[in-house]
């Protein structure tokens, strides 16, 4: 295209005596421009360019993990490696480019990947050396100085032998994405070999939110961790997900059995307090709070180890406990509607349904657990009649609400229609069903607002 710019550009010019020299020279001009190389990434819009920052430096999109070879301990008892080929797979060399190109790969880059620092502590050196190598973990330990003063990444671990083993061996970087990998290492060692976890203690600490809710953070750095069992110390940093949370993780890291009851008491109070934060207001800190029952018990659920205890349960327990998820998902959708960000309306909604088929499907729990293939872990019971019309009335009021704030009012007038069917003496149920008849067109088709907000699924 630009050399058919530059023809055009020659065959309009009118080339005189007095203005050859001049025509000569900007000629020669332009068919130097059209002789330099050109960036035409540059030319594609910024959203484009983006994706194809992603796909080049996001480490989900790269294929085929290193398996670097690590030197014997150095002089000052720090491990080091000596990587064949670069341990951080994606291709960076696109950010020597140019300056603009550098810029905007650089924010895609460290938006797109999240690592976290592992700190070694042990008396023996082999012992570090032999974790980190059967591991097969991607990791970064040529620098450990660098490393220990770095403040960009999620997540701090520290894994050391008791009592309290101060002797570092190995600070290493590692990709957020591989963590599920790494926990999974130390469970097979943990769980035949028992005396390894009482001989070792780990600390976690997180460090800023990996995206969005905080919740989203703990589910996917902190809550892995809970398949470990046995362990004899663990500290969970309170800073970012509070004393409630962190004391509930330590107690699961370090038992072998699972007391169910004990197990419901501390869900229930992540329940009661995300009730109180909703009560004064607090909508962020409740819809974090309530959404950790949610998250605890999926992890707990998938785990085999504690299956069999929780199979032994009677069907109080299971009443119990579907009460509680109820009640917390019914706390999520309110709270984060409340939040008036658009970015949760679906969240919201899905709490919200959620809420509604607890109280009017007792098959619902059985269906999550298919969906989600939980494998050797423990299947919930729900009944419906565990619940009360004041309770469906509570789901389906809190939904057609949720409706009214998307725009859905015709979904929004058959949830509240069936909450006032249900509490027929609630005015507040009454009121918001009035508005919702005032404001609903049966000329718009039903999904429409849902379809606008680009919200799909189960409503």
């Amino acid at each position: 295209m630009a050399i058919l710019h530059v023809q055009d550009e020659f065959s309009s010019l009118s080339i005189s005596s007095s203005s050859r020299e001049a025509s000569a020279i900007d000629a020669s001009n332009i068919q130097n421009e059209a002789q330099e190389p050109r960036c035409h990434i540059l030319d594609l819009p910024l959203e484009i360019r983006r994706q194809i920052y992603d796909l080049i430096l996001n480490i989900r999109y790269t294929s085929g993990l290193v398996s670097p070879k690590y030197a014997p301990l150095s002089c000052d008892g720090m491990l080091r490696v000596q990587p064949t080929q670069p341990v951080f797979p994606p291709e960076t060399a696109i950010l020597l480019t140019n300056r603009q190109i550098h810029d905007e790969a650089s924010s895609v880059l460290c938006s797109s990947n999240q690592f976290i620092r592992l700190t070694l502590y042990n008396d023996d050196p082999q012992a570090v050396r032999d974790l980190v190598e059967h591991s097969g973990m991607n990791f970064v330990c040529t620098n450990p100085y660098r490393l220990s003063k770095m403040t960009s990444h999620v997540l701090d671990i520290e894994i050391s032998e008791t009592p309290h083993n101060k002797r570092k061996r190995a600070v290493v970087l590692l990709p957020a994405l591989y963590l599920l990998w790494f926990v999974n290492f130390l469970r097979e060692i943990c769980d035949p070999l028992p005396i390894w976890g009482r001989n070792h203690r780990i600390t976690l600490v997180l460090r800023k939110q990996s995206s969005g809710k905080l919740h989203n953070s703990i589910r996917t750095l902190l809550e892995p961790w809970r398949v470990l069992h046995g362990i004899s110390a663990v500290t969970v940093d309170t800073k970012l997900v509070g004393a409630t949370y962190a004391r509930n993780l330590e107690k699961a890291m370090m038992i072998r059995e699972i007391n169910p009851w004990n197990w419901v008491k501390s869900l229930t109070e992540f329940q009661e307090s995300g009730a109180r934060f909703l009560k004064k207001g607090k909508f962020d800190d409740a819809a974090s709070t309530s959404a950790l029952v949610g998250i605890v018990m999926k992890s707990t659920f998938h785990d085999p180890a504690l299956a069999p205890a929780l199979r032994k349960t009677s069907p109080s327990f299971h009443r119990a406990v579907s009460r509680l998820r109820f009640l917390s998902d019914l706390d999520v959708g309110l709270a984060l509607i409340r939040l008036g960000s658009k970015d949760v309306w679906k969240e919201a909604l899905t709490a919200a349904t959620h809420a509604v088929d607890l109280a009017e499907d007792s098959d619902f729990l059985y269906q999550v657990w298919m969906n989600e293939n939980w494998g050797g872990g423990f299947q919930p019971m729900n009944d419906a009649s565990w619940y009360s019309d004041k309770d469906r009335s509570k789901a389906r009021f809190a939904r057609g609400s949720l409706m009214m704030v998307v725009g859905e009012y015709g979904y929004a007038c058959a949830d509240l229609s069936d909450a006032k069917n249900l509490c027929p003496k609630d005015t507040a149920i009454a009121q918001a069903l009035e508005e919702a008849k005032g404001k609903y067109d049966t000329k718009v088709w039903h999904g429409a607002a849902l379809q606008r907000a680009g919200i799909s699924g189960h409503f």
